[in-house]
């Protein structure tokens, strides 16, 4: 092979390869100059960022970032110190009232039907309607879907009361009571002597009644953490137990008897420490009293009194004939009669506040059960329904045999409870007239 004199073709190849990239360097350079130029020009075209601004977006930039340290912090700490309060019985009471069956439109309560019982007693508590028998009480949502039992017993004589706070069944003559709400059963408690009264506020305060070896009564009052407050024995038969929140104590009803076998009636009325701050001793015998705005109304077999809270007497009103259903309250009192003689078997006297005179109106059925509901007394009879509002009675109302209790619901809605079922009961404006639906 020849060679030629000057360069080889290694040294050509190198000399190529160094053109080549000094080219791509020129080009590299133009284009970024070229893309520096188009920054430059796009940052000309934006408008100028305002400090004012500025400094708050990065002070709303660091709040954002503690409010998440915050939130982090809570969810790690909260665990830790309310572990206590993180229970199985707290989360099944935070999904009760996701019930999937329950639309929006749900605002109604459907009737519905349940197992007859001889002893039954209805109510609503928190929006749930409650009916208890001798052997269980039981919680009804709106679809009449169950939401709770508790059973006991089998009760001989079961009674219900129902405040804001608790529901309260005990068995009258018997020793033992229980304490729920609508999501479960509270406190459970058996007594040494037979119940014979209870009374129930809607603060939770609640009154067990009963007797011991020394006392014919014992009048035990406890908080609504159900730890006992107040004791009082008596060497009388108490009859009735209220609670007063004028003075925020409690009060009785009951007789005494003496040698002869004649009785003398007794309201006391006692402040939260247990000191009597009132007693009145009649000759008859009280049936139920109410305090109420510094006076004591007290219903007696023969007459309706009240007192001021000194014991002295402001005004009465008597009857001749036997009371038999009632309501008494602050405002209102309704009485039923059954007439020996007279141009009406059955009669009713309201005695309102707000009148001089008691106001009469003739029944067409014996009354079994009264109850009020804002301006409007329900006089429940054996076969009728009448209701009264002011000066106004309507005319017995269409054949309820069987109805045993009103529920009052919520929009001004009435459902009628049977022993086997609920009904829907709607009045018209006139109120003399009922139809079942």
């Amino acid at each position: 092979m020849i060679k030629r004199d000057g360069e080889s073709g290694f040294d050509k190849k190198e000399k190529g390869n160094a053109l080549v990239k000094k080219s791509d360097s020129k080009l590299d350079k133009t284009e970024k100059a070229r893309r520096a130029s188009r920054v430059r020009f796009a940052l000309e075209q934006e408008p100028k960022v305002d400090m004012y601004f500025y400094k708050i977006y990065r002070k709303l930039r660091l709040l954002r970032y503690v409010c998440v340290l915050l939130a982090a912090l809570f969810v790690m700490t909260v665990p830790m110190v309310y572990s206590d309060h993180i229970t199985t019985d707290n989360f099944k009471y935070l999904m009760k009232y996701i019930n999937l069956q329950l639309s929006e439109d749900a605002e109604e309560y459907a009737p519905f039907s349940y197992e007859p019982s001889e002893c039954m007693d209805f109510g609503i508590y928190s929006d749930d309607i409650v009916i208890c028998t001798d052997s269980s009480v039981v919680f009804y949502d709106k679809l009449g879907n169950e939401s709770l039992r508790v059973t006991f017993g089998p009760y001989e004589d079961p009674t219900m009361l129902i405040s804001k706070a608790y529901v309260m069944v005990y068995d009258r003559g018997g020793n033992e009571y229980v304490i729920l709400n609508n999501f479960k059963l509270l406190h459970r408690k058996t007594t040494e002597y037979p119940i014979l009264h209870c009374a129930l506020d809607d603060s939770g305060r609640y009154a067990v009644l009963t007797s011991n070896q020394n006392y014919s009564s014992e009048v035990q009052v406890f908080n609504r953490h159900f730890k006992q407050t107040n004791r009082i024995q008596r060497d009388l038969y108490i009859s009735d137990l209220f609670f007063t929140d004028d003075v925020g104590g409690f009060g009785y009803t009951g007789f005494t008897t003496d040698t002869k076998g004649g009785k003398r009636g007794e309201v006391c009325l006692y402040d939260a420490e247990s000191q009597k701050i009132l007693e009145v001793c009649e000759g008859e015998l009280p049936l139920r009293a109410v305090a109420l705005a510094g006076r004591l109304k007290v219903l007696y077999t023969d007459r309706v009194t009240w007192y001021d809270m000194k014991g002295k007497e402001l005004k009465r009103y008597t009857f001749n004939d036997a009371p038999g259903a009632f309501y008494l309250s602050g405002e209102n009192t309704v009485i039923c009669f059954e007439a020996e003689d007279g141009p009406s078997e059955f009669y009713t006297v309201l005695l309102s506040e707000k009148e001089d005179e008691p106001i009469r109106m003739e029944n067409t059925d014996r009354i079994l059960r009264v109850q009020w509901h804002e301006d409007r007394c329900y006089l429940i009879g054996e076969h009728t329904l009448a209701v009264m509002n002011g000066k106004v009675l309507s005319d017995s109302i269409a054949d309820l045999t069987g109805l045993k209790k009103l529920l009052f619901l919520p929009g001004g809605k009435l459902m009628g409870c049977y022993s086997d079922r609920t009904e829907t009961i709607v009045i018209s404006e006139s109120q003399t007239n009922l139809n079942q639906n």
